[in-house]
């Protein structure tokens, strides 16, 4: 005797697999090409970012820049704001020669005379870190030699210029432009030195060139420009050319100029 049979629960649907389910389908798509990776920084310590640093000075703004001439001696106060100077100085130039008195014949003769020296110059520089002035001296140019029916007479030497600072800052000290020796009757007057900063030595006057007396020729010694070089400030006098016991021409005067550097 066969037992009842026992049901089964339905399993899952079957698709129906016909002839075109079975065609091949289309190709899948190739791959992407590689790409090479990017080569490594030439720094490699340049790629990766550090701690920040420490904050840095704020440094000057708007840097001005301002000069400050004298002509005789001051006491000098900076601008508003000046950081740094510097400061030059010029000394005077000698004075010219001049001989005695001549009479009869030789008051006619023909006579030049010697030329002054020039002075020194001098450059300073100053970094100012506080309360700051300095004196200014500028000197003198050398008188010319007094006449004299006795004998040849020289010129004077001319004015020492000079800064002197006080207070605070950094950088040099007093500097002095020398000045120009005075001419002694035909000779010349020597160049002035200077001292403290940056020097330069003023140049020698001219002698008398060529002959001097009845028939005399010569020429009278140019005064020599100062180590500067400028054609006014610092130069020794030139000489003269007289019979006469005449007194000798002065040196030009120094000159002391200040440049400012202001910032905020």
């Amino acid at each position: 005797m066969i037992a009842d049979a026992i049901p089964l629960p339905p399993g899952p649907a079957v698709p129906c697999i016909g002839p075109e389910a079975l065609e091949p389908t289309d190709p899948a798509p190739p791959p992407p090409p590689e790409v090479d990776p990017p080569p490594p920084p030439a720094y490699p310590w340049l790629a990766v970012a550090g701690p920040p640093g420490p904050p840095g000075s704020t440094g000057l703004v708007n840097l001005a820049q301002n000069i400050r001439s004298y002509t005789s001696n001051a006491q000098y106060s900076p601008s508003s704001n000046t950081k740094h100077i510097t400061v030059h100085v010029i000394g005077a130039g000698g004075g010219g020669g001049s001989g005695e008195e001549l009479g009869g014949e030789e008051s006619a003769d023909h006579r030049p005379f010697g030329g002054g020296g020039g002075g020194g110059y001098c450059i300073g520089s100053y970094s100012i870190t506080g309360s700051f002035t300095g004196n200014v001296v500028v000197g003198g140019g050398g008188a010319g030699a007094n006449p004299s029916n006795q004998q040849p007479r020289s010129g004077s030497t001319g004015g020492n210029s000079s800064f002197q600072p006080s207070g605070s800052y950094s950088g040099q000290g007093q500097i002095v432009g020398n000045g120009g020796g005075g001419a002694y009757s035909t000779g010349s007057g020597g160049g002035a030195g200077a001292s403290g900063g940056l020097n330069f030595t003023g140049h020698t006057g001219q002698p008398v060139h060529g002959s001097s007396g009845q028939h005399g020729s010569g020429e009278a010694g140019r005064g020599g420009p100062g180590g500067h070089g400028d054609a006014q400030y610092g130069r020794g006098a030139n000489g003269n050319t007289t019979p006469n016991a005449q007194a000798g021409q002065s040196g030009n005067a120094g000159f002391v100029y200040i440049f400012e550097y202001i910032g905020t």
